[in-house]
């Protein structure tokens, strides 16, 4: 099918001609052009999207599935583990280290020596860190950021938005508005289709955002469509849904299976005299009374005592639950790398080397660079605003130093000591820098000297 077509079946006439003027007077834009299509479809619909890009309320799976909420509460807890601290960029040639060893895992310790370099706090007067100090009645920072983030690792995106001045970007307060009652609305320009956002306060009521004055952060959604679900992130567990949904019914099913399970075993008796075993008469009623004393969920878990010689059967766990079972072990390990996250680090009779090793992936692979998306994010949206009005260049950056599987090994610490000073090795090990210029200098094995200032002929040919 000819785009052209796809466009009309998609999109309606009024945007395929649209498509084609722009397309024909434009041709180095043709790559562009059906985006630009859709963006247009959008902004005459003037109103809010009501999508159904996304069928389920995903926080809900996060509040009712074990495995879902185990798994988002560890990359919560463990990212909310780093404080966020604002600081000023005094602008010099460091900074341009400092942010180059940013994104470098495995030299996480070079980045924490040039952050020192290249960047000092900001004082607790400023207005920008009395704001992360309290950035609404009701919510520390770190409470308002755990929030933040189970919407962003649940739905795939979390929103906060902020009350400012009149004609102003500046916040004055930050709140946490639900990514799941969150609509767009449309009617800007081709560049900027998304004037703003709508929150539903499901009581009836409605409350309008302007675009500028919401902070969106979002998994990337591929999806592009003219109801503009591009604009919405993707929750993983859209990729998980299967995974998810069987995860659900196995769970269900081994819950009912324990309730209403069948026999788990057979008593007789322990004799091979005929005369004295039961009738078919004496057998039921035994069975009955059996029920009766013991096979009431009221038993369940006591021990029933009997004064004949009986034998028992035990026949173990059944293969249906055996399969409820392994289905459960198998989601749990599909759900862990939706995150990123290898299930070894979930696991109870794991290695503590391999859980090491799992763990400090889980902070190289998910936590930062997360934490980093999210610092680019803010400075861009919330520190701007007040780097403009104050003539200073604040910053918003984690400080990963709390984590100790980012800390240089034994042996790179021994080669540290080789080419830094006293203090940049107090930096990588977690402590202030000491105000005195001899702490600035590197440290060298004394006895180590030059060949030639021996003093001696000391012939070194190998080749003798």
């Amino acid at each position: 099918m000819a785009i052209k077509d796809r466009v009309t079946r998609l999109l309606g006439l009024d945007a395929v001609q649209h498509f084609n003027i722009h397309g024909n007077t434009n041709p180095k834009e043709k790559t562009n052009a059906l985006l630009e299509s859709l963006h247009y479809q959008l902004i005459q619909r003037h109103g809010v999207i009501w999508y159904d890009y996304c069928s389920k309320d995903y926080i809900k799976e996060y509040q009712h599935n074990a495995e879902v909420y185990t798994i988002i509460r560890k990359i919560v807890d463990t990212v909310n583990l780093a404080p966020l601290y604002l600081y000023v960029d005094n602008g010099d040639d460091k900074s341009y280290k400092y942010k180059s060893f940013k994104k470098d895992t495995d030299r996480s310790f070079m980045y924490s020596i040039y952050r020192e370099k290249a960047l000092e706090f900001a004082t607790g007067s400023s207005p920008l860190q009395k704001l992360l100090d309290k950035p609404n009645p009701h919510q520390t920072w770190r409470e308002l950021n755990i929030l933040f983030d189970i919407f962003y690792f649940s739905q795939g995106e979390a929103f906060l938005y902020r009350d400012t001045p009149l004609e102003s970007d500046i916040a004055t307060s930050l709140h946490v508005a639900p990514a799941n009652l969150m609509n767009p609305v449309f009617g800007g320009s081709i560049e900027e289709p998304l004037i703003g956002w709508e929150i539903d306060l499901l009581n009836g009521g409605k409350r309008l955002l302007d675009a500028k004055d919401v902070f969106h952060l979002k998994f990337e959604n591929p999806n592009y469509d003219s109801n503009g679900s591009q604009f919405r992130g993707q929750s993983p567990l859209l990729a998980g849904l299967k995974h998810l949904k069987l995860n659900d019914a196995s769970l269900a099913a081994y819950v009912s299976l324990q309730e209403n399970e069948g026999v788990k075993g057979i008593a007789f008796q322990d004799t091979d005299n005929p005369a004295v075993q039961m009738n078919e008469e004496n057998l039921i009623k035994t069975q009955e009374r059996w029920n009766q004393r013991i096979n009431d969920k009221s038993k369940r878990g006591q021990v029933a005592l009997g004064n004949s010689k009986l034998g028992y059967i035990n026949f173990g766990v059944s293969a249906e639950t055996m399969k409820l079972i392994d289905a459960l072990n198998y989601t749990g390990f599909k759900l862990c790398q939706l995150w990123g996250i290898d299930p070894m680090l979930f696991s109870s009779d794991a290695k503590y080397d391999n859980k090491q090793i799992a763990y400090e992936q889980f902070i190289k692979q998910v936590v930062l660079p997360y934490q980093t998306k999210k610092e680019e994010a803010l400075n861009k949206w919330l520190s701007e605003p007040f780097s403009r009005k104050s003539n200073q260049n604040f910053v918003l950056d984690y400080d990963t130093s709390i984590y100790p599987e980012l800390s240089p090994s034994k042996e790179q610490k021994e080669w540290l000591k080789s080419i830094c000073s006293v203090n940049e090795m107090r930096i990588i090990e977690g402590y202030d820098t000491i105000d005195n210029p001899a702490y600035n200098s590197v440290l060298v094995n004394a006895g180590i000297i030059m060949l030639d200032d021996l003093g001696t002929d000391i012939d070194i040919d190998l080749s003798k």
